[in-house]
């Protein structure tokens, strides 16, 4: 699960460690999804597997600003752009996601996991796959629902002598209802959508063949460095 959130986390901004593990605890219910004891261990995995690379400080993609003709705009543009010498010791390093990285983020939104720890990220990232693989996922979902649903009936039905358990199993019942409510508010109301029906099918999920397309980028595809 760390892969789909830090390849996640890098699709449209560069981030240094200490910038991806402050945005994935601001996620709610991540606690415990990173420390920096496993994050930067995963960010060398990736960089190794070529999924990230490194983007050393005063290289980082800055957007250009346009002359505005102001002495201070652009005093300030000057300083947006130029090289900062490193601070003594360890240098910050940025992290930057590569084509192959946006590949496997496609890979990992459209596998089998659906599980309350994965899903919700997969909902924040779900603008990133097509109508077929964003519907197959709910889908996928529902499905999970539905066998937990059954067995909070039988628990139910089956009764228990410890009230504070069957009040649980009821609260766990009204969250499932809820969850399955907005799900089926989210899907279409017609027959399932089809690879070939798609009009997302080969952009941002699968091309004809299977295989899935790279998730688009707005980051030029050559980023522009400062300049001294």
């Amino acid at each position: 699960m760390l892969e789909l959130v830090l390849l996640g986390q890098l699709v449209d901004a560069e981030l240094h460690g200490y910038e991806l593990k402050k945005r994935i605890e601001g996620f709610p219910g991540a606690e415990g999804v990173t420390s920096f004891g496993s994050l930067y261990p995963a960010l060398n995995r990736l960089a190794r597997a070529g999924m990230v690379e490194v983007v050393p400080e005063g290289r980082r993609f800055r957007p250009q600003v346009p002359m505005t003709g102001s002495l201070d705009g652009e005093a300030l543009l000057f300083r947006n752009r130029r090289v900062k010498a490193p601070r003594a010791g360890r240098s910050r390093k940025a992290y930057r996601l590569t084509e192959a990285g946006r590949r496997r983020l496609v890979q990992l939104l459209n596998d089998d996991s659906v599980d309350d720890r994965v899903f919700p990220w997969k909902v924040s990232m779900i603008h990133l796959v097509g109508d077929f693989d964003r519907e197959r996922l709910f889908r996928r979902r529902i499905e999970l629902l539905r066998r937990r649903r059954t067995e909070i009936d039988h628990a139910i039905a089956t009764g228990s002598s410890n009230r504070y358990r069957s009040e649980q199993l009821s609260v766990q019942l009204v969250s499932v209802d809820q969850e399955l409510r907005w799900l089926d508010s989210v899907l279409p109301t017609g027959p399932a959508v089809t690879a070939a029906e798609s009009p997302a099918a080969g952009t941002s999920g699968a091309d004809p063949q299977g295989h899935p397309a790279p998730i688009p980028s707005d980051r030029p595809a050559v980023a522009q460095e400062a300049t001294t």
